[in-house]
């Protein structure tokens, strides 16, 4: 389907063959006339047609100059030309396709010829800018990702690179992020190969984490390593490096790609905390006492060792066993050997509370929440922020109070009784039991999800 407003141009010197391509063309087309080469160039530079039906044999300038001028210009370097041309003119035909013109049309015209070349090439024009504009605006898409991903990498904490594996690693990129991780210029690890691992790590590391890398790129799987580098200004850091390889369609290692981030803090706090249980360790085996705990036998060492490592993670705790095992002295001894020994800790006997005043005493009420409410009251929740609450005699606390206590375990918060603020306590949940708690969860006395994301912790004998 032709449309009404594409505009056609005829440059023709022969007012004969002016006539005929008008009659034809002008029912459906919008047209200029040029009589002249010149004529064509000058008025294109005040208007641009849809298509050029260009005659070769012109005095003065021929159409073969026109559309190797209208070629060079990047103006109408797009707009289709159909040459018109004698019947016998075949290398005259095959000139102009060199120039650029996309077909021709044979003297003596026939109109449905003419009409169908013209309407073909207007739909391709046509079909040709629609998909230029979707380049353009996908070209413009790719344009603002790629500077947001140079803004991201940019911005990242640590080194982001892409090496090049060719009998040898060999950076290819490294962002910004390395010059505060190493010190070093992003250019010192691309103008050396391997200078990724040789230029930072010690020697004697280099062998494993080679042997660690290799050992996952032939597998195909993300790599991790965690090794120590040392920076331009002769600083020892810890560094993690997460990687993948990258492979062609026939499984060819080409090379990695990853991140380096620095965690020489994380990682000198966590070998204090190793440092700091063995020393605790070593220093209570065998040993009669640990802290308010009392026993020297196997079983009781036994304990101390869990004790230490329970207190070495942060996760939720239940300590078992009958009346009388000690279970509140084991319970101290995790916090006063964990991260929060310096914070409180709260012991609560669920129960002691009637069903009535749970929600009170664990969330706190404000003033004039209930009856006999005269003043604010701070919960037990309240009360063990950033350290650890003792629930004694977990069994005991209902179906309903436990999943509210829950979304507090899973760190959804509370309100207090009357109030509007929703508070996130930070608290370490100990809990200890002389129940059964598998037996409670099959009698539905107790929720599964309130039992299953804790470290149970039996007691071997009464203390």
């Amino acid at each position: 389907m032709t449309s009404q407003t594409d505009l056609i141009m005829i440059v023709d010197d022969s007012p004969t063959n002016i006539d005929i391509l008008a009659g034809t063309l002008k029912d459906q087309y919008r047209l200029t006339i040029a009589k002249s080469g010149q004529t064509a160039l000058d008025r294109l530079e005040q208007q641009l047609p849809d298509l050029i039906l260009l005659d070769i044999v012109m005095p003065g300038m021929d159409g073969f100059e026109v559309c190797r001028r209208l070629k060079a210009d990047p103006r109408t370097r797009e707009i289709p030309i159909i040459f018109i041309t004698a019947m016998e003119e075949a290398e005259q035909k095959t000139r102009g396709f060199e120039l650029g013109a996309v077909d021709y049309i044979i003297r003596p015209f026939h109109s449905s010829e003419v009409l169908a070349r013209v309407k073909t090439h207007l739909s391709m024009r046509r079909m040709h800018q629609a998909l230029d504009e979707k380049n353009r605006i996908i070209r413009r898409a790719l344009a603002e990702k790629s500077r947001q991903l140079d803004a991201l990498i940019s911005n990242l904490p640590g080194m982001v690179f892409h090496a090049r594996f060719d009998k040898g690693w060999q950076m290819e990129f490294v962002s910004e992020g390395c010059i505060q991780l190493t010190g070093y210029d992003p250019d010192v690890f691309l103008d050396h190969k391997d200078a990724h691992y040789t230029l930072m790590t010690a020697p004697k590391d280099q062998a494993w984490i080679r042997k660690t890398l290799d050992k996952a790129l032939d597998r195909k799987k993300p790599f991790e390593l965690l090794y120590r580098i040392q920076t331009a200004d002769g600083l020892e850091k810890w560094v993690l490096e997460h990687g993948i390889g990258v492979y062609d369609q026939s499984g060819t290692l080409l090379g990695t790609e990853g991140v380096i981030s620095d965690v020489t803090d994380k990682q000198r706090a966590s070998l204090a905390l190793e440092q700091e249980n063995r020393h605790l360790k070593s220093k209570m085996m065998n040993r009669d006492q640990f802290g308010d705990i009392v026993g020297s036998s196997p079983a009781m060492q036994k304990v101390y060792d869990r004790i230490l490592k329970a207190a070495a993670c942060d996760d939720c705790v239940i300590v078992y066993g009958p009346s009388g095992t000690g279970k509140e002295l084991v319970a101290k001894a995790i916090h006063k050997n964990s991260p929060r020994k310096d914070n409180p800790f709260v012991p609560i006997n669920c129960g002691a509370i009637p069903e009535s005043l749970f929600e009170s005493e664990f969330f706190g009420h404000k003033k004039g929440a209930f009856s006999g409410a005269n003043t604010d009251k701070q919960g037990v929740l309240d009360m063990a922020d950033g350290g650890t609450l003792f629930l004694d005699e977990l069994g005991e606390i209902s179906m309903s109070m436990q999943v509210k206590l829950l979304r507090v375990m899973d760190g959804n918060g509370y309100i207090p009784v009357g109030g509007t603020v929703l508070k996130k306590p930070d608290i370490r949940f100990v809990c200890a039991t002389n129940r059964n708690l598998q037996e409670s969860i099959r009698r539905k006395k107790l929720r599964e999800d309130f039992f299953s994301g804790s470290i149970s912790f039996p007691l071997p004998c009464r203390l």
